[in-house]
């Protein structure tokens, strides 16, 4: 259907075929679309919209999917989208935690047991593989499976062939497998962690999210997207507050930053949430000086920590005891940086 012209409130959701859109009304009054969201994932960076597109490209596909990427980027949700857009939606979609797998009962877990195989198998149970056949088995923390139950995944995973605990009779199902971790498998084969063979299984289509500080122009945009889920569209960020967020470099990623925007919400006033409303801890000093060396490689280290501690000092307001604390280096470090560059008289900036 072709649409020339259309009303749309604030807050409103539209789609593009499989693409979600965001409408917003700025605080001055000027509309603005943005197609940001996807299947619950929010962002227009590269990164992103290269996530998007493998999505898209292989959710129909049966073949096994690894997702990598730090805690809290979203990976269960990646997980989700491939099922919901795989064809088979109203196919079973079952969850296994692999780090909370007890060890004694993981292959029961995964296979299922007939009764009597062991002492409290009361009743035969079908495991994860059987009861996701035609489905989508997510396999969370893959990095924790146990090695020895690693060789009897690989089959399972590779002819889609389970044998419950107990049992002689082999059942094959049709069940996509989309795992994910946290870890870099590739080094835990080579320390001898995890089989070489089970991971070349799974990576078969290989899904990396991008921490949350390698895309920071998304924050924003996440942030009032969070912030609209959060309060109805009752609470709006300042154009400081956003450029607060993007100074950060959440180690916890999009999680952290929820966290920290549900904690905002509650300490604003008259639903506005300002750079002041924002807590959380500002990375040190070395962890900022590396994020740099990626962002502005043209930019000398020297240049990049004098940038880092002078931009972290006028945050302070020249206090220079909370610079050093937020920067995590020593008082008498940074008075001697400071006498160097000429720029400390007392306790306040003078100039830069």
């Amino acid at each position: 259907m072709k649409v020339t012209e259309a009303e749309l409130a604030d807050c409103s959701r539209i789609t593009f075929g499989k693409t979600e859109g965001f409408f917003r009304l700025s605080r001055a009054g000027r509309g603005r679309v943005k197609i940001a969201v996807f299947e619950g994932m929010v962002g227009n960076s590269a990164p992103m919209l290269d996530v998007y597109a493998a999505i898209r490209k292989y959710a129909e596909k049966s073949s096994p999917v690894l997702i990598t990427g730090e805690t809290g980027t979203g990976k269960e949700i990646v997980a989700r989208a491939m099922h919901k857009l795989s064809g088979r939606p109203d196919k079973t979609y079952v969850t296994l935690n692999c780090a909370t797998l007890p060890r004694d009962l993981a292959e029961s877990e995964l296979f299922g047991h007939e009764k009597g195989a062991f002492t409290g198998a009361h009743e035969a149970r079908a495991g994860a593989f059987e009861a996701a056949d035609g489905g989508t088995l997510f396999l969370d923390e893959i990095g924790e499976m146990p090695l020895e139950m690693q060789a009897k995944l690989l089959r399972a995973v590779q002819y889609g062939e389970v044998k419950r605990v107990g049992g002689n009779k082999t059942t094959v199902v049709k069940t996509r497998v989309v795992a994910a971790t946290n870890r870099d498998l590739a080094a835990e084969v080579k320390a001898g962690k995890f089989r070489e063979d089970l991971f070349y299984r799974l990576n078969v289509i290989p899904i990396a999210l991008p921490p949350l500080r390698d895309r920071l122009e998304d924050v924003p945009v996440i942030a009032d997207y969070l912030l609209d889920e959060m309060s109805e569209g009752s609470v709006a960020l300042t154009d400081k507050a956003k450029a607060k967020l993007k100074t950060h470099d959440w180690p916890g990623n999009v999680r952290e930053l929820h966290n920290a925007l549900s904690v905002a919400m509650n300490n604003c006033k008259g639903g506005v949430v300002d750079a002041g409303d924002l807590r959380f801890q500002p990375a040190r000093l070395k962890q900022q000086v590396e994020l740099w060396k990626v962002r502005k490689p043209h930019m000398s280290l020297a240049d990049a920590e004098k940038a880092i501690i002078l931009d972290e000092l006028d945050r302070q307001g020249g206090h220079r005891e909370k610079t050093a604390k937020a920067l995590g280096m020593g008082l008498t470090t940074l008075k001697r940086k400071l006498r160097a560059w000429g720029v400390i008289t007392e306790n306040r900036v003078r100039s830069v």
